[in-house]
């Protein structure tokens, strides 16, 4: 199946479709590419949390937090900590505290007093 030569956006998500084939990877025929729930613009763009998803990685759901550190994957990514280790630099607080606490998870230096 061919995207709709006629109109500029096949699946009516907000991008074009040579965008979505050209440049993202994504399926002109389809809004959510990766059946996650999740529009492709909404990932692309970031619009749940401000931080961009993968509209082709059905696990990169902006709302999992894999490691249980009160931090979303999404901001982990965004952040650059681990989404696997709730405890990024190894200092014994979790990364969702030290960010709560605005300490660097990043550094083992870096942590909440107390």
């Amino acid at each position: 199946m061919t995207s709709n030569p006629n109109k500029g956006d096949s699946d009516d998500d907000g991008i074009n479709d040579f965008e979505e084939v050209r440049t993202h990877g994504t399926d002109p025929w389809h809004a959510d590419t990766d059946r996650d729930g999740e529009t492709d613009i909404h990932e692309l763009t970031g619009y749940f949390l401000e931080i961009p998803t993968d509209p082709l990685d059905a696990n990169s759901n902006s709302w999992v937090d894999t490691d249980g550190d009160q931090l979303v994957d999404a901001l982990e990514r965004h952040f650059g900590t681990d989404i696997n280790n709730p405890d990024s630099d190894g200092d014994g607080w979790d990364d969702g505290s030290e960010y709560a606490f605005e300490t660097d998870p990043l550094n083992p230096d870096s942590y909440p007093n107390g």
